[in-house]
């Protein structure tokens, strides 16, 4: 049914429990599947936080697709990954699946934290609102 899936992680409960879902998806019926993380820090906020304060956001980002890839290791299932820098969680994740031309997108119902998502707005709704493809949100 689905032949390429984008999984968008942050690492969160959430978004583990979207790999295994895709996982389970995966090994019923083979597709491709991509992995992304969005590393991000508002603009505004850069020349406050400093340049290594910055970067811990890409290491966070950089586990988390060493955490979720784990699922698909684990279960000897393949998927590529990708880590996205200085776009909007929900805008990376738009663009990539449009560019991909991908059939489903899966997240989490949380993205990033509750100060994120006050601030930023709620990314699975944005990316629900905007996506060109299904979107599977897991809780």
């Amino acid at each position: 049914m689905f032949s390429k899936i984008l999984l968008a992680t942050d690492g969160s409960d959430n978004a583990l429990r979207a790999a295994h879902q895709v996982a389970r998806m995966v090994k019923k019926q083979p597709a491709k599947v991509m992995m992304l993380s969005a590393a991000y820090v508002p603009s505004m906020y850069l020349d406050d936080i400093g340049p290594e304060l910055a970067e811990s956001f890409v290491d966070e980002a950089r586990q988390a697709l060493q955490f979720t890839e784990e699922v698909f290791t684990k279960e000897k299932l393949t998927c590529e990954t990708k880590l996205v820098r200085d776009l909007r969680p929900a805008d990376a994740i738009l663009q990539e699946a449009e560019k991909g031309n991908y059939d489903l997108i899966v997240m989490g119902s949380q993205g990033l934290s509750a100060k994120e998502a006050q601030r930023l707005g709620s990314i699975s709704r944005e990316v629900t609102e905007h996506a060109h493809c299904s979107v599977l949100v897991v809780k």
